[in-house]
């Protein structure tokens, strides 16, 4: 699948109006909680039909498919424009458009308002089939929920009662701790270690009694790792939606859409990434099927993500001179460049094919793909950078933290390879 002229007629539109947004200031003002510029431009957004996109034409929108909504999300990444635009341009429509909230929901948001959804646990998946003998039933235990900063100081852990380890995937791979109970992983977590090829699964074991009366539990992994304060009883249960205290949230629990109670926020690696804890309030009907959607449109995301900070590393290497000759010059950082530019055009086919079928498998190989393409430009445009890629008032710093949160989220690497290879492993595929 491939882009056809009207796709690409809609991305240059869409192009054009956010090329004369200074989002990079809007970034850092909705970071702040300061959100004027942020919906001014959704309004304008939805002039253009972009909010619309994928709501019902009975609703007023334009009743577009997931490939056109690859397009726009592809076009606001590389403009990394902020907010919960995956949520309220394509999960909330196909979660609640066969519900009696509909009718006044979407019509508000074909208008640019906007809507934000939690979405249920994953499904467990095993990062590879078990050796024979062993008897996984349901596979590691990952509560994602928790994303951000959360990780560095332990708040994101992996409940179960009875953990052990497998052999990783590969040579030097480290040791994955699989959980006997059931477990779930949250869509909104943007955090690596809960990649766990990268670092073993957490599970708590039974509870220390804290310092006093009140004092949150304490968990501690069962390889010995450090322990941690959970900080919020019951937190690790949470759903999280970004953009909660500026978007309509909705939370969906099992197969049944609620409307959410805005509870405390959470702090992301991406500070623009405001992601806010929901309760249940009233029961709203039967969920739609939005999560596949939502990955394609991350994917998308990250994908366009990748070719702006491409577009940043190649000005600067134009720009910067050393011995008397542009830096991009040198043979090394076009090699580097290179590399880049090749990864996202992988990425990009499988991501409008994944737009196309919708199937599992597609979807899952199109998020990693562009994931790490994404991530891939990170470093490179960090590299050629030097110092001032990370300085908060450039540009590509703001990027490199999208990217790292986005990298994780909506299921990490492993969880969407391990769904990859169910699907190829499967009887039916054979």
């Amino acid at each position: 699948m491939t882009p056809t002229d009207e796709h690409r007629q809609l991305a240059a539109s869409l192009h054009d109006l956010l090329s004369d947004t200074d989002t990079a200031a809007l970034t850092r003002d909705w970071a702040a909680g300061e959100h004027a510029a942020g919906l001014a431009l959704l309004a304008r957004l939805a002039d253009l039909g972009a909010c619309g996109l994928a709501v019902p034409t009975r609703f007023g929108g334009l009743g577009a498919g997931a490939v056109e909504l690859a397009v726009v999300f592809e076009t606001l990444g590389r403009h990394a424009v902020p907010g919960p635009l995956v949520e309220s341009f394509a999960v909330v429509p196909a979660v609640v458009a066969a519900l009696p909230v509909a009718a006044g929901l979407l019509p508000r948001l074909v208008a640019g308002e906007l809507a934000t959804v939690a979405l249920p646990a994953l499904p467990v998946l095993p990062p590879w089939p078990p050796a024979p003998g062993d008897h996984v039933t349901d596979g590691p235990r990952q509560f994602p929920a928790l994303d951000g900063a959360a990780v560095d100081n332990g708040e994101q852990l992996a409940a179960g009662t009875d953990s052990r380890a497998l052999p990783g995937p590969g040579h030097g791979d480290p040791p994955v701790f699989q959980s006997t109970d059931q477990g779930r992983q949250f869509p909104a977590t943007n955090k690596t270690p809960v990649d766990n090829r990268e670092r073993p699964t957490m599970a708590p074991i039974p509870q220390f009694p804290g310092s006093g009366r009140g004092d949150p539990p304490v968990f501690q992994s069962s390889g010995g790792h450090r322990q941690f304060s959970s900080g919020r009883p019951g937190a690790v249960d949470a759903g999280l939606a970004p953009d909660a205290d500026v978007a309509t949230p909705l939370l969906v629990i099992g197969s049944t859409v609620y409307t959410g109670l805005v509870g405390e926020r959470s702090e992301s690696v991406d500070p623009a990434r405001r992601l806010f804890a929901l309760t249940p309030g009233e029961a709203l009907g039967p969920a739609g099927d939005g999560f596949g959607l939502g990955v394609v449109c991350v994917a998308a995301r990250l994908l366009g993500l990748g070719h702006g900070m491409l577009d940043l590393a190649c000005a600067h290497v134009r720009a910067r001179r050393q011995f008397g000759r542009p830096v991009g010059e040198f043979q090394a950082v076009k090699h580097q460049l290179a590399d880049v530019l090749v990864a996202l055009e992988f990425a990009r086919p499988l991501v409008f094919e994944a737009a196309r079928t919708l199937a599992a498998r597609d979807v899952s190989a199109a998020k990693v793909a562009a994931a790490d393409a994404a991530y891939l430009a990170a470093r490179t445009a960090l590299q050629v950078h030097g110092a001032l890629g990370y300085t908060q008032e450039y540009d590509l710093a703001r990027r490199l933290l999208a990217v790292r949160a986005l990298r994780e989220a909506w299921g990490t690497r492993s969880w969407h390879r391990a769904r990859v290879l169910d699907a190829l492993t499967a009887p039916a595929s054979r």
